[in-house]
């Protein structure tokens, strides 16, 4: 009985499984080309085109900011430096008076 039993499962299996597809397994037309294919490729490919578009507009824009922002970096650099140098000319020139005003009030101490 054990054996009659296997026997017909793989009976089954090979009946099922074996040969070419079964009617109404697959739609209708499967592998056929259907109707209005032609318009959704081209309607994909002008998609795909818009997209390159909108692509290329906004690597242009981030290349122009990035262009403003190192612009803007190194204008807001060199105005640091001509400040750094007006206030060390500023600095100096309050050395000299100071120096000038040590140099008077020593003298006058002299006398």
């Amino acid at each position: 009985m054990k054996y009659s039993l296997i026997a017909a499962v793989l009976v089954a299996f090979a009946l099922s499984a074996c040969g070419d597809p079964k009617p109404g397994q697959y739609p209708p037309g499967f592998m056929d080309e259907r109707e209005g294919m032609d318009e959704l490729d081209a309607a994909l490919e002008e998609t795909a085109e818009q997209e390159k578009t909108v692509m290329d507009t906004i690597e242009e824009a981030v290349e122009e900011a990035i262009e403003a922002v190192e612009e803007a970096v190194e204008e807001a650099f060199d105005g640091d430096e001509s400040e750094d140098d007006d206030a060390d000319d500023e600095a100096e020139d309050d050395d000299e008076a100071e120096a000038e005003d040590d140099e008077a009030e020593d003298d006058e101490a002299e006398e």
